[in-house]
């Protein structure tokens, strides 16, 4: 029988470790994509991440001292239904395991009081209650690998209609597999039906119980769960972490830490209940803040996703419309119009639409929380900021609620940092999907100059007279606003090849329609007014100003540096911003050997080859939609006229 049991085990870890990989190929498009993901996270089963913990928790479990009281300290750090985690320690246990000591979860008493008998190391400020090191090294730790972290905000409503058993199951199965992708998840109790600190009163003493109770059913199957509550205290009208062992331990165990919204409020001693999204941020700075003990230059421990779940999911879209989101949203660029379109005061566009379909208190509810994720990734620049459904977070790729093309959003992020689909495909295509979760980074700035832009900045002395508006970049260039020479580097370094700078500026002249730049020229774009034989000019289906006709917008250069050519959304971002400034109609071309026509293909209305030459014509817009063959082979004959300005 119990050969049999060991059997079993081996085929189900066997199972596991398969589905793991299948998890990992299915979901990342590229060996770059695979390579970068290995190169971030340590598998669990190949690399022990959390070798040397017992340093760390020595030195966290310390800072408790305050409490004077072992009793205390393991009440704290353990539950009566206490998991069976075993802790690797020096010199303390009962038994040894691969050459080292183990000891089991109730013999924390015995660990405790070994690693409090040396006083002499740090000491306690009488006012404060802070821990200064005597000596600088006290507190360096070293490890093979940084843990990375995502915090879970987990909207859990008092009327819990918006969870049940089968996701709640599946949530496990979820956080289960994050774990063995190398991922060390959070979880932050979001109570959303408070807005503000309020008293713990018997309600929602009833509410938080009930709570705990039901992620505790349904998760401790599948991972090791620690609820973790009173570690935080408001001092002075200021919420500190008191007890940041409380968090740290649990997360440095392989555990999933539950963290209760609650607080004592240290001028009456009474405990109070705070909204899921205070202290979702106070959570990640708790996180962030263990760091500073640590003297490597490597981090302890990284925030890498910021997850929230609610009903909502992504961040409604004007654009997008009713039965969709916004994919991705680039902090920098779009903050303000995204807080625009979900204000129940201004969120009216040029045309005179607005988010009507989601009812006002969710639309607020939403715009509060998407505000309180910008807070996070400003402090956290590299981190990637997750808003979706519970229905999508407990989605498996390996069960018929998923499929490599509608993956679960938190283990697609974390094998590849993308959002589930590309955000610059064109809306209303049968190949874009609708989506219901939306990735926020803070991203790039991106810099547009088109004569429009130019004469709003004030700068009309780099507007050409004439027809079509056109820009002087060289004047620009004068001016400081942008920089000839890093946009030559851009461009010689993305196609790796000599540019003839001096020929394309000829070329160029006086035909210069648009320059859109990242902020630090990682990326840009280049687009033309092309001329046409005014003779040939071809009208579509709808009246258009015959001038416009003349003359084709044309995207010159598209260039991503090659070190951020795997920057996940960077070239979808400067897409957007292009398309955004000739919605109209826009042509562009490339070699038919080029490897990359695949993602010009999936954003393009229509491609032809032209016959005899290198060279294959994409173009996109609502006007593109509407021309008929006349005029698309005008855009052959604009691709095939211009001359190319690398050199051999």
């Amino acid at each position: 029988m119990v050969e049999f049991i060991r059997e079993a085990q081996k085929e189900h870890h066997k199972n596991n470790k398969q589905q793991l990989i299948e998890t990992i190929l299915s979901c990342t498009a590229s060996r770059r994509e695979a390579r970068s993901y290995l190169a971030s996270y340590a598998l669990l089963e190949s690399n022990d991440i959390y070798k040397q913990k017992h340093q760390i928790m020595k030195n966290e479990i310390k800072t408790l001292q305050r409490f004077n009281s072992k009793a205390k300290i393991e009440d704290i750090l353990l539950e009566n239904e206490g998991d069976d985690i075993e802790i690797e320690i020096e010199k303390v246990g009962v038994g040894e395991k691969n050459g080292h000591q183990m000891v089991h979860n109730r013999g924390y008493s015995d660990y405790i009081s070994k690693v409090l008998e040396d006083e002499t190391s740090i000491h306690a400020h009488p006012i404060s209650n802070t821990t200064h090191p005597l000596h600088p090294t006290h507190n360096e730790i070293k490890l093979t690998k940084t843990i990375r972290s995502c915090v879970i905000r987990l909207k859990f409503p008092n009327d819990q209609k918006l969870w049940n058993d089968d996701t709640l199951q599946e949530l496990g199965k979820v956080l289960r597999n994050v774990l063995d992708l190398g991922a060390s998840p959070v979880i932050v109790l979001d109570n959303s039906h408070i807005s503000q600190m309020t008293l713990l009163d018997d309600s929602n003493k009833e509410y938080l119980e009930q709570a705990k109770s039901c992620l505790r059913k349904y998760l401790r199957p599948q991972v090791s769960l620690r609820i973790v509550e009173g570690c935080y205290e408001l001092v002075n009208d200021e919420l500190v972490s008191a007890v940041p062992a409380m968090i740290a331990v649990p997360v440095f165990s392989g555990v999933v830490p539950l963290i209760i919204p609650t607080v004592v409020d240290m001028s009456d001693m009474r405990t109070k209940l705070i909204s899921g999204g205070e202290m979702t941020k106070h959570v990640v700075n708790t996180l962030c803040q263990l760091n500073e003990k640590h003297g490597d230059s490597d981090d302890l421990i990284t925030v890498e996703k910021i997850v929230f779940v609610d009903e909502l999911g992504g961040v409604p879209s004007l654009e997008r419309g009713k039965d969709s989101c916004h994919v991705l949203i680039n902090l920098q660029q779009e903050y303000d119009s995204v807080v625009h379109e979900l204000s129940p005061i201004m969120g009216i566009d040029s045309k005179g639409s607005k988010i009507d379909w989601i009812p006002d208190k969710l639309k607020s509810e939403k715009l509060k929380s998407f505000m309180e994720m910008k807070e996070i990734l400003q402090k956290l620049p590299d981190a990637t900021g997750i808003m979706t459904t519970p229905y999508n977070i407990t989605k498996l790729s390996s069960n018929g609620r998923g499929s490599e093309h509608e993956p679960n959003p938190l283990i697609y992020s974390i094998l590849t940092d993308r959002a589930t689909q590309s955000s610059s495909l064109p809306i209303g295509f049968g190949r874009t999907r609708k989506v219901s979760t939306t990735i926020i980074k803070w991203g790039v700035t991106v810099n547009i100059f088109t004569a429009k832009n130019l004469i709003e900045m004030g700068l009309e002395s780099c507007v050409k007279p004439g027809y079509p508006l056109c820009i002087d970049i060289e004047k620009l260039h004068q001016l400081g606003k942008i920089d000839l020479s890093k946009i030559n580097a851009l461009l010689e370094d993305s196609f790796r090849r000599k540019f003839d700078w001096g020929h394309y500026m000829n070329r160029i002249q006086d035909r210069v329609a648009g320059v859109i730049l990242t902020g630090e020229y990682e990326a840009g774009a280049i687009v033309t007014y092309e001329p046409v034989s005014v003779s040939n000019t071809v009208k579509c289906s709808n009246e258009f100003d015959n001038r416009n006709t003349d003359w084709i917008a044309y995207l010159d250069k598209f260039a991503v540096l090659r070190a951020q050519q795997g920057e996940p959304g960077l070239a979808d971002v400067v897409f957007k911003a292009m398309q955004s400034q000739f919605p109209a109609e826009l042509v562009w071309r490339s070699r038919k050997t080029n490897p990359v026509n695949k993602w010009y293909f999936e954003r393009s209305v229509g491609t032809v080859g032209i016959e005899n030459s290198q060279w294959r014509v994409f173009y996109t817009g609502w006007k593109a939609e509407q021309w008929n063959d006349a005029r698309i082979s005008q855009y052959v004959d604009v691709c095939r006229d211009i001359t190319p300005s690398f050199v051999n």
